[in-house]
């Protein structure tokens, strides 16, 4: 019974932080224009990383200047993935951008050639969940979830392009 209602406690913080961080995407998105505007990936991301990784690192220097415990080699293996992995999420999340200038969508990943493309060229759009899919031609460009700032923007962008949004 403890562990369910862990769980449905766990569950409600989940939705109330996914929620809190779309009010905080659309209130970013009131000063946007639909001409020039950027679009980036929540910051929190990087916070909970920074977070991860000074944990881990504490556990990772208790661990290695503990005399009395074994070389546990397997947890400290487990420790430094947990970093690398945190570690790339920050990256990734301070590099990845999508800027609009007037017709031009220029979008930036951190393992990615960067690409410059025109409203134009855009052949499809789908929306499946809290997020939105770009195409050009057969290829996925980018997908922007609604938690980023600049979403709805995106949208209205699209729409006043006359580009049709599939629903999936």
């Amino acid at each position: 019974m403890e562990i369910v209602i862990g769980l449905i406690v766990n569950a409600a913080a989940l939705v109330v932080l996914i929620g809190s961080l779309v009010i905080w995407a659309r209130k970013r998105e009131k000063k946007m224009t639909t001409v020039a505007f950027i679009i980036r990936k929540p910051m929190i991301t990087v916070y909970i990383s920074v977070c991860i990784i000074v944990f881990f690192s504490f556990l990772f220097f208790v661990s290695l200047n503990d005399p009395d415990a074994e070389l546990n080699v397997p947890f400290l293996l487990v420790i430094a993935a947990f970093l690398a992995i945190s570690l790339f999420m920050a990256a990734d999340t301070v590099y990845w951008r999508i800027s609009v200038y007037r017709n031009r969508i220029v979008y930036r990943a951190l393992f990615r050639k960067s690409r410059v493309v025109e409203f134009n060229e855009i052949t499809r759009v789908t929306r499946g969940g809290m997020k939105i899919t770009l195409y050009s031609g057969s290829a996925r460009l980018f997908t922007v979830a609604a938690t980023s700032p600049g979403y709805k923007t995106m949208i209205d962008r699209l729409n006043k392009e006359n580009i049709v949004i599939e629903e999936n």
